[in-house]
């Protein structure tokens, strides 16, 4: 979606002039929805799938260390320090939004429509660092993004898996306060799985985490 100045993105909504776009990643996203739409057009059959920030199953405890997630949370770890702000932290384990993909391609319907397989609970980053601070039994300390970010380049050193980012964070500030208060509705597509008598499969933040945390247990790069 790149970064429309809508604070709500719905189902339906296209950013179709490529607006706002900033990280290449972001890019080859809007270049796939393009594909599919002209798809569409061509008489195929499509649905559009829009998942938020994968993460590790709630299932198997799987993930990847060298995703943004997991390097975000070392680093906090490491330094005791955290960002707080108004950005949406919207996650979804990677077996959810696997189970939601399959269940709406399954059904005989709903084509040419996008779906959010987003969360629906609203929690903003600072949730994130009060949760891991319960779990671990912790304390942090709060930095703004913009105070956050000096102390990333201050601090952060080539040990670090944030270090690699740091280019990318600089760069990209201005892009991350606009997100600010961003929401992605998921409302149609619960809509869909209620016409079937069908459950959205989602887990609150905190069960995210806790099994990102075991994860990176699991991998002996939780040392604290």
């Amino acid at each position: 979606m790149g970064g429309p100045q809508k604070k709500l993105l719905l189902e339906n909504d296209n950013n179709d002039e490529c607006r706002n776009v900033c990280f290449g990643y972001a890019q080859t996203k809007w270049v796939a929805e393009q594909l599919v739409i002209q798809a569409g057009e061509n008489g195929l059959k499509t649905k559009i799938y829009r998942p938020t920030f994968l993460t590790a199953s709630i299932t198997t405890n799987g993930y990847n260390e060298f995703d943004i997630v997991s390097k975000y949370i070392l680093f906090s770890l490491k330094h005791k320090a955290a960002a707080v702000g108004p950005n949406n932290i919207n996650i979804f384990a990677v077996d959810l939004a696997a189970q939601n993909m399959v269940t709406l391609s399954m059904m005989d319907d709903f084509y040419g429509k996008n779906f959010h397989l987003s969360s629906s609970y609203k929690d903003y980053v600072g949730v994130m660092s009060d949760i891991v601070e319960k779990q671990l039994n912790i304390k942090f300390k709060r930095y703004n993004y913009e105070e956050f970010l000096t102390f990333l380049n201050k601090n952060a050193s080539p040990s670090d898996q944030l270090y690699p980012l740091i280019p990318f964070a600089n760069e990209n500030f201005p892009y991350i306060q606009r997100m600010e208060n961003k929401q992605y509705s998921n409302e149609y597509t619960k809509e869909c799985f209620t016409k079937y008598g069908l459950v959205y499969a989602e887990r609150e933040l905190a069960v995210l985490l806790e099994s990102i945390i075991k994860y990176l247990r699991q991998k002996r790069l939780l040392i604290l």
